[in-house]
């Protein structure tokens, strides 16, 4: 009794006092055998062949376990304590590496849509079709693609010379959203008799009063006799309207 307790505390001892990363290589060693061990690989394979990512490994480990990931599945895409040259030999198409430069990035994938820390050059020289240019000036984004429909620093006149079609132009009074496009469904500044001027279909009038309301649903009873909510009209209200489309309820 007195030669195991004086084993258990010299191994505790000599835990105790190791360097995590060396109390993290026992554990490994208790687990799954020495680092050589060729059991390592199949132990692991046999856990979970698809686990991509081991957390909790050393350096040493993860660059094993790079090796072992490789052998398993050379497609997988993320690979956190990989080096960049170790992402770039498992899978050159892995479009996202947080720890690569701008210029890695390209050598990797030129096809890579985001670039963070890209300027807008180097975006434009990667990828001239990338549609939102977080840094790139109204002129930057409009050559880059005239086709973006959402242009945040853009006035009204460059909105609509860039793409008529755009149906949303939040800067714009009501007479430019009309020119623009009046099958707009949506004007959140015009009155009830501009929005039914524009589209007579629009189906909710946030700011119309409970007699434009009543005056719009019967508009509406006359395109479409199955609207079924009216929100701001009263209890009262639907009532006379059920009645008047369906008939009395004691009919």
């Amino acid at each position: 009794m007195k030669l195991t307790n004086m084993l258990l505390m010299a191994t505790l001892a000599v835990v105790g006092f190791a360097s995590p990363v060396d109390r993290r290589s026992q554990l490994a060693d208790s687990c799954y055998g020495p680092p050589g061990c060729a059991a390592v690989e199949e132990q692991k394979r046999a856990i979970s062949p698809s686990v991509e990512s081991y957390d909790g490994a050393s350096v040493e480990t993860r660059s094993q376990l790079a090796e072992e990931k490789r052998a398993i599945s050379p497609s997988v895409e993320s690979y956190d304590g990989a080096s960049v040259e170790e992402k770039r030999s498992i899978s050159p198409s892995v479009e996202s590496y947080d720890g690569a430069s701008v210029e890695e990035k390209r050598s990797i994938s030129p096809s890579v849509e985001s670039y963070d820390g890209a300027s807008v050059e180097e975006k434009r020289s990667i990828s001239p079709s990338v549609e939102s240019y977080d840094g790139a000036s109204v002129e930057e984004k409009r050559s880059i693609s005239p086709s973006v429909e959402s242009y945040d620093g853009a006035s009204v006149e460059e909105k609509r010379s860039i793409s008529p079609s755009v149906e949303s132009y939040d800067g714009a009074s009501v007479e430019e959203k009309r020119s623009i496009s009046p099958s707009v469904e949506s004007y959140d500044g015009a009155s009830v008799e501009e929005k039914r001027s524009i589209s007579p279909s629009v189906e909710s009038y946030d700011g119309a009063s409970v007699e434009a309301r009543s005056q719009l649903a019967e508009e509406k009873r006359t395109e479409s006799p199955d609207v079924d909510a009216y929100d701001g009209t009263l209890v009262e209200a639907r009532s006379q309207l059920a009645a008047s489309v369906y008939g009395d309820s004691t009919e």
